[in-house]
């Protein structure tokens, strides 16, 4: 995908960009997760419906052909995250703007193509799918039952305000002393810096600051990012380009910097956790800035000195992206360790020879070892637990609740838990293991519906209490 998309931008802009923007496209993937996601996959639609609209927006030849291809990366894009659905008139009006006249033909192509799109994809649902199962499950399309309830929300919205104005005003002090480092450098150099040199320094802080923190702050331990990258950061990335694009009055740079930032909000209200987590989803903003970067070069008077600069910075960034990636294994979270923080490796099970905290790998080895000794061969399981991964500790055969599906007021659990036991494939388990963290009481998850659910199909059930889980026992 990243070297279609180089072979793509470099018909359209010079190839230092377009081979910078491939680059750090490659280096943002895999968005933290080594599956094929689909946020992964929202990221590699999105993008590439984005080059193929460009393409069409600047190039005579094909330039129907490109709007189709937009049209069916796009359709791709929404198939994973709905809401972008929403935002898709932004695109219109780069198109009435750039292509004037010319644009209803193309917006008619672009939105015919969605809904080829649309009516495949229904039909292959209904072939399946009754209506009726349909209009009851529609609505998980645009929420996730597992990540439901006010407090998790209020927690996530509001509880992550202080931490993302603090790392802002983080990253926006050390760009602002790169800058004012960039400029004592050339003042020294004797160089005569015009506007549109400023603007350079100003449009590659972003990678400059980042790159920076990256490298200290998880090598040291005082900024710590995870494998995602410096998810605040990518919000500097957000305001930087806007401010650009706005300063130079280029249409196709104000309705990318707002399509970027649009893309992160629509995702971020379909999600389930705070704005900071969802800031990765700002990478269209990450590429507007390399593109800024050597739109302004191109329009000053080109200086050695601010070449090396600009290089530099995204040097420095692209090894903070390569570092962090190196190093971080995300187990149940996010956060890397660094150089200076304790951590143990795990003598046995699943993630034996893993580095983790020592608190840990104290947890993980007591679950695991209470997990073998109260399984048996010839049983089925249902652990309710947050680390899936302890099911491979179990003897038997096992199916796995994550706990964080399970609220023990009963009212957010997800019925696809009881959906998925009540069919012909699946057995009742024989025993119920529930994390003690998770649920106090073994009251707590019998009034769950999954538990009252597991009550009402069973003859008898006896509760066990071992050291980190509540064992039910079903008859």
């Amino acid at each position: 995908v990243s070297l279609l998309i180089e072979k793509k931008l470099k018909m359209i802009m010079n190839e230092q960009t377009a081979f910078l923007i491939a680059v750090f496209f490659f280096l943002l993937l895999p968005f933290g997760t080594i599956s094929l996601s689909y946020s992964l996959l929202q990221m590699v639609f999105v993008s590439l419906s984005v080059v193929y609209y460009l393409l069409g927006m600047f190039l005579e030849e094909k330039r129907s052909m490109h709007f189709i291809v937009s049209g069916l990366f796009w359709s791709g894009a929404v198939l994973c995250y709905p809401y972008l659905a929403f935002i898709t008139p932004i695109l219109f009006i780069g198109m009435i703007l750039q292509l004037k006249s010319k644009s209803i033909k193309e917006i008619l192509l672009f939105c015919a193509t969605c809904l080829v799109c649309a009516i495949i994809f229904l039909a292959y649902v209904f072939s399946g799918v009754s209506i009726e199962v349909f209009k009851d499950s529609v609505i998980n399309i645009f929420t996730d039952p597992s990540h439901s309830g006010q407090y998790l929300q209020e927690r996530n919205y509001f509880g992550q305000l202080p931490d993302i104005i603090k790392k802002l005003v983080v990253i926006i002090a050390t760009s602002a002393g790169f800058y004012l480092i960039c400029i004592f450098i050339a003042k020294i150099k004797k160089i005569d810096l015009k506007r549109y040199d400023y603007l350079v320094f100003f449009s590659i802080t972003p990678f400059a600051a980042y790159g920076i923190l990256m490298l200290l702050g998880n090598t040291i331990g005082f900024y710590r990012s995870s494998c995602m990258g410096m998810s605040v950061g990518f919000l500097y990335f957000a305001i930087v380009s806007l401010m650009i694009a706005l300063l130079s009055k280029e249409m196709i740079q104000i309705v990318c910097a707002f399509l970027g930032i649009a893309v992160y909000l629509v995702t971020f209200l379909q999600g389930a956790v705070g704005p900071k987590d969802y800031m990765g989803f700002l990478y269209l903003n990450v590429f507007l800035c390399i593109y800024q970067c050597f739109w302004l070069i191109f329009r000053g008077e080109s200086k050695s000195l601010i070449y090396i600069i600009a290089y530099s910075s995204f040097v420095v960034c692209s090894l903070s992206l390569l570092y962090t990636k190196g190093f971080c294994v995300r187990i149940n979270g996010l956060t890397p360790s660094t150089t200076f923080e304790d951590r143990q490796r795990m003598p046995f099970g699943s993630l034996k020879s893993i580095y983790l905290p020592a608190d840990e790998v104290f947890e993980r080895t007591n679950k695991e070892r209470i997990l073998s000794e109260n399984s048996e061969e010839d049983r089925t399981y249902l652990l309710v637990d947050t680390k899936a991964l302890l099911n491979l500790s179990l003897k038997g055969k096992y199916i796995y609740i994550g706990s964080i599906s399970l609220d023990s007021d009963g009212m957010s659990t997800d019925p696809r838990w009881i959906a998925f036991i009540d069919t012909p494939y699946h057995s009742m388990p024989d025993d119920v293991l529930i994390d003690k963290q998770s649920f106090r009481k073994e009251t707590d998850f019998l009034n769950t519906k999954i538990g009252s659910y597991l009550i009402s199909h069973s003859n008898k059930y006896y509760i066990e209490e071992l050291d980190e889980y509540f064992k039910m026992t079903l008859e």
